[in-house]
């Protein structure tokens, strides 16, 4: 149990630090026995821990101290609901002497976990001793406390310097958010697909039930208000955590560039050692399968992800790379809130969890006020966005402006912005779509693409006049990077990818250099080449040539030399050619300047617009060669039709090839 310490007080010695948690439930059914001889009351203990832990005097937060009215003997058995790594079960703490049990949450309403602390006070001595820990107790098998009709009837109550919240006052009314009726013809019309996925991870035993329940039915009728197909997960479901794996995989599979996407999940949540987690029924659901599952959507679909449970900002830095928008209620330390109507709440009649009620209530102002529309369809043009994408932004913003426990400064909501080189649909994304690599190999391949640079790419600023017969043969953007791989990460880049030699799947063709064989351990250089439009599969008449030449020694002295009246060739400089080219069907020739053919395993694939060649190390000499790329058509059959264009990488081919960044992009397992 993390951060856990016992402190042991006399009658007259006191001291204490508590930190709270959330639960529900009354005392009393699961005590233990009476105990034989004198002993304190329960009373009389009660009135111990006022005194000794509590100390009304000196308390800067609230409060509320239960207490069981039954005496515990080491017959009975006191265990923390779970772990603070919510896959591991909780501790038991061991009863060594007949006890009066008190406990102690010191942030009222908030979600778990959250600090809390257990109190035994021996009913010989008057001894006390204190545990601080994260979730409610459990006495017998059953938890204390954690029901709402217990946890909010003040009976129950031992101590407390706050109001109790009445879920039957009239301020709360049911159905309040259900009564918004949105303008169907104010709704965002898109013709991309829209889906949500609302996941409620409570489950039986567990506390804030009917605020949790609350903000999931919110967030259903938002989602469906706004014309997304929803799709809940709850504790009704047989394998929870299960069903949102496959939802997820599922949507990956038939979600497009341009589609939007909703997760939202709610529960009692923790930080495990600085990664988020969730529990979901049973299971603990964590912020490094969620990424995982995540990572399978094509980049892109537009993809939120709205987190209100305690700790939630621990996910923040793993859904940056898979998420365009990702809101949390909290900060990563810090737990959530239940519905908290306090005298500085700016929205006193809002129900469920405290942020997910004012996300819901500013949401709905996009489906009622033509001006919020427009202002999310400007923003979401300035920023390269999407429409919903903004419109969560935009609603986090005045949320957080009225969740009552972040003005008070007790949360800490944020929205964090997707990092776009991992979130949007940019030129290198395609080609990694389709490698398919595990997750972790290709996460780790895009951080060190963006860390050294070499992600950056080129892009031509040549406006050329391409004639509309010519079609594919003006370059956007180029890359050329070293891969180093494990023997291990070379087999899953490779034994699960598209790249295969002769092969053509969706939209990837791959074709290889005559006769060649596998992919060779060791190095491999990679270059990609963006075009202005898609390559033509089967160009008929067209003449389309595509070069990937390099410096391979980085020697000036054996390169090919231009000749007038040719000074603008493309391959001068450089003196070991991959040329792509069409002749009954695209083809792969390796050869050196002086025209002799090179035993090649390289290969090359068509993805669209987009071409990419693979060259093993074997076949250069330096460890980091230079490279130009060439794109050349002819249309209507012939080099002397007249209807030819052509481009090159760099502002022409009298510029010297440009070197690969001298970084390695290193991949292992």
């Amino acid at each position: 149990m993390a951060n856990k310490h016992w402190k042991t007080l006399s009658l007259i010695l006191f001291m204490v630090l508590c930190i709270p948690l959330t639960a529900c439930g009354g005392g009393g059914e699961d005590g233990g026995t009476k105990p034989s001889g004198k002993a304190l009351s329960f009373e009389e203990a009660s009135q111990l821990v006022i005194d000794q832990v509590i100390i009304p005097d000196q308390l800067d937060h609230r409060l509320i101290l239960f207490g069981s009215p039954q005496i515990l003997t080491p017959e009975d058995e006191l265990n923390v609901y779970a772990a603070d790594d919510l896959s591991k079960p909780g501790e038991n703490l061991p009863l060594t002497a007949e006890s009066w049990f008190f406990w102690v949450d010191d942030a009222p309403y908030a979600l778990f976990t959250h600090p809390t602390r257990y109190v035994l006070v021996n009913a010989q001595s008057g001894e006390i001793t204190t545990s601080n820990e994260g979730w409610w107790p459990v006495l017998n098998g059953k938890s204390l406390w954690v029901e709402d009709d217990q946890y909010h009837d003040q009976e129950n109550w031992i101590y407390s310097n706050i109001e109790n919240r009445s879920d039957a006052d009239e301020s709360h009314q049911p159905g309040l958010k259900a009564a918004l009726v949105a303008d169907p013809s104010l709704l965002q019309q898109e013709s991309s697909s829209t889906v949500g996925l609302v996941v409620n991870g409570w489950s039986t035993g567990q506390g804030a039930e009917s605020d949790l329940n609350e903000s999931q039915q919110q967030m259903e009728r938002l989602l469906d208000k706004s014309g997304f197909d929803v799709t809940s997960v709850d504790s009704g479901d047989a394998d929870p955590k299960q069903k949102v794996e496959d939802w997820i995989n599922d949507e990956a599979a038939n979600l497009q560039p341009g589609d939007t996407v909703v997760i939202y999940l709610t529960g009692h949540g923790a930080n495990n050692n600085g990664t988020g987690g969730l529990a979901v029924g049973d299971e603990d659901l964590t912020e490094t399968e969620l990424v995982g599952w995540l990572g399978d959507v094509h980049p892109g679909v537009h993809t939120i992800v709205i987190l209100d449970t305690c700790h939630s900002g621990a996910w923040r830095d793993g859904l940056e790379n898979v998420a365009d928008v990702n809101l949390t209620s909290t900060g990563p330390d810090i737990p959530a809130y239940a519905d908290t109507d306090n005298p500085n709440d700016p929205n006193p009649r809002d129900m469920g969890i405290e942020y997910t009620s004012g996300l819901v209530e500013d949401w709905n102002q996009f489906l009622e006020i033509p001006t919020q529309t427009e202002l999310a369809e400007d923003q979401a043009s300035a920023n390269g966005t999407g429409y919903w994408v903004e419109v969560t932004w935009i609603s986090h913003v005045s949320a957080a402006a009225k969740d009552c426990n972040a003005l008070e400064g007790i949360t800490t909501p944020e929205a964090v912005r997707g990092n776009p080189f991992f979130t949007q649909d940019n030129p290198i994304s395609p080609f990694l779509y389709y490698v398919n690599a595990d997750q972790t190999l290709t996460m780790d391949f895009l951080s060190n693409l963006q860390e050294d640079g070499t992600g950056d790419g080129h892009v031509s600023t040549k406006q050329w006049d391409i004639l509309a017969d010519v079609n594919a043969v003006g370059i956007n953007w180029t890359t050329a990077f070293v891969m180093a791989f494990s023997p291990e990460a070379r087999d899953e880049w490779y034994g699960h990818t598209y790249f295969e030699c002769g092969t053509q799947v969706g939209d990837v063709l791959t074709f290889c250099a005559p006769d060649a064989g596998p992919m060779p351990e060791g190095d491999e250089l990679i270059g990609l080449m963006v075009l202005d439009a898609d390559i033509p599969l089967d160009p008929g008449e067209d003449i389309y040539q595509y070069g990937f030449v390099l410096d391979s020694d980085n020697d000036p002295a054996n390169d090919f030399q231009a000749q007038p009246p040719y000074t603008l060739d493309y391959f001068q400089g450089t003196d070991l050619w991959y040329v792509v080219y069409y002749h009954d069907g695209w083809q792969l020739d390796a050869s050196t300047s002086t025209g002799s053919q090179v035993d090649s395993n390289a290969r090359a694939a068509i993805i669209k617009n987009i071409l990419v060649y693979f060259i093993p190390a074997d076949e250069y000499s330096a460890e980091f060669p230079a490279y130009r790329f060439s794109a050349f058509g002819c249309a209507d059959g012939g080099w002397g039709s007249g209807f030819c264009n052509g481009d090159t990488s760099g502002i022409d081919a009298t510029y010297p090839p440009v070197p690969v960044p001298q970084e390695k992009i290193s991949i292992s397992e």
